[in-house]
């Protein structure tokens, strides 16, 4: 297949045919529509073409996945191991239909804030729902409109430990950098933090120097005494801190 013959592709349908890697796609420049489901891919990365409108990924092995910010019809990736989805219009421009990501249970953070989205489906089931299949969700960035019904969803389903905000961002804001370089310094050889079976633990578990909120849901207690800790600010967001030690240090409020 010469570059020259690809121009005038603008849909593929490779479904149910044994496909690992789609590597050499991005030579198809006029491509808005993909079905690739039924395979046996791990990867996917459409962000060399701007405008998608239709991507059905269903039923792979996909851990990892890039998506453009243009999309008219939707996207399916259902069934699949994704941990992190992200998806998004650009400048409010472009309307997903409907966004299918269901069964994905290694799902942990899903990025919607940015991505006009009529349908979120979920099996059967419409809008936020789609949050009942992911055992392990725990942070999702919305648009604020939405954050009541994803949370009545959310609440449900059990799923008391999924943040639900509108910041995009994962890390924690310390007003103290001191506050957060004790918390950093938490590991199994203290207990500076525990979790509910009063076990100290390390709390910076993917080792990237930032705390995250999916991180802070897992202190129980805390012991940051004797740090020149004169600001407390961030702690608001360990949402299931039941005891705190901050004695000895240069608090005022």
């Amino acid at each position: 297949i010469e570059v020259s013959e690809t121009i005038s592709v603008i849909a593929i349908d490779v479904s149910f045919s044994n496909i690992t890697s789609l590597q050499g796609i991005e030579n198809f420049a006029n491509l808005v529509g993909l079905r690739c489901n039924n395979n046996q891919l791990t990867t996917l990365d459409l962000t060399y073409r701007p405008n998608f409108e239709f991507v059905d990924c269903s039923h792979n092995l996909l851990t990892d996945v890039h998506f453009p910010p243009i999309f008219d019809e939707g996207i399916v990736v259902s069934y699949n191991l994704i941990e992190t989805l992200e998806v998004k219009s650009i400048n409010g421009i472009g309307v997903f239909y409907i966004l299918d990501c269901s069964n994905n249970p290694n799902l942990v953070t899903l990025f919607i804030k940015e991505a006009n989205i009529e349908t979120i489906q979920g099996p059967g089931t419409i809008m936020a729902s789609t949050l009942a299949n992911f055992p392990n969700l725990n942070y999702i960035c919305a648009t604020r409109s939405d954050f009541a019904n994803i949370q009545i969803i959310l609440n449900q389903n059990g799923n008391n430990n999924c943040l639900v905000n509108s910041t995009c961002s994962n890390f924690i804001t310390f007003t103290d950098p001191n506050f957060k370089a004790k918390l950093l310094l938490s590991d199994e050889t203290n207990e500076i933090v525990t979790d509910e079976g009063g076990n100290g633990f390390k709390l910076d578990t993917n080792n990237n120097s930032e705390i995250e909120y999916t991180e802070a849901i897992n202190v129980i207690r805390m012991n940051v005494n004797q740090a020149t800790i004169n600001s407390l600010g961030g702690i608001e967001h360990f949402t299931n801190l039941t005891m705190l030690d901050c004695s000895y240090n240069q608090l005022s409020t």
